[in-house]
């Protein structure tokens, strides 16, 4: 039997979304454009319905159908993301080109990420690491598990070694007085400010994902969105 071929990287790929080419314009409602692909030079035929229902794509002698779906989301503008449907009618954001040529999306062309070869542990050290960048931690090791993370403004009272503070002390003075009662705790705590522009439920929501294993031991008790 002949040895299977590595499936191909999505990374690999140049990657085509949908939604992007009708934010350039690329693919408008109502209308059949023609144009060029971006990265890889190939050109493409489009069509999509007035009221964003549906369209298509052509690329080749190969065609894809269009499908949106309302965003919901309140940083977006437009309020629509795009699809195409593959072989197997699951929407998909993009379509990728390979190296060889081959056009298709991920699920057509039998493609991967390159996370799915990383272990677990790989995984979750990106995804803390990621919370961190979120958060603006600049100064904590993804990898050191021991930690507990707390709101600088009311962190208090979450774990059984902070004491509350006291009405009217400033929360900067009650963390440094804090640190010198406890120079070596057995659960290190670091205090993080909420950054602009993150709302407090999302920001309780990623404490909580830094803190998941130490909420599970029943070391931390998990913020909630009306705390």
């Amino acid at each position: 039997m002949p040895p299977k071929e590595p499936r191909v990287l999505v990374e690999n790929t140049v990657r085509i979304s949908i939604r992007q080419l009708y934010l350039r314009e690329q693919i408008r409602p109502g209308l059949i454009t023609n144009g060029i692909l971006p990265g890889c030079g190939l050109p493409f035929r489009a069509g999509l319905s007035p009221d964003f229902e549906r369209g298509f794509i052509q690329i080749g002698e190969q065609f894809w159908d269009i499908r949106t779906k309302a965003t919901l989301l309140l940083h977006c503008y437009d309020d629509s993301h795009f699809f195409v449907l593959g072989v197997d009618g699951k929407p998909y954001r993009e379509l990728l080109v390979t190296r060889d040529g081959r056009v298709g999306v991920r699920g057509d062309l039998g493609c991967h990420y390159a996370s799915s070869h990383q272990n677990s542990l790989t995984r979750r050290l990106k995804n803390r690491h990621a919370i961190f960048c979120q958060l603006l931690i600049t100064d904590q090791d993804p990898a050191d598990m021991n930690r507990c993370f707390v709101p600088h403004d009311g962190g208090a009272g979450l774990v059984e070694v902070a004491e509350p503070k006291a009405k009217g002390k400033w929360w900067s003075t009650f963390w440094q007085r804090w640190k010198k009662r406890h120079p070596h705790p057995d659960l290190p705590i670091t205090p993080v400010r909420r950054p602009s522009g993150i709302r407090t439920s999302v920001f309780y929501a990623l404490l909580n994902r830094l803190n998941s294993h130490l909420i599970r031991a029943g070391k931390v008790k998990a913020l909630r969105g009306d705390d």
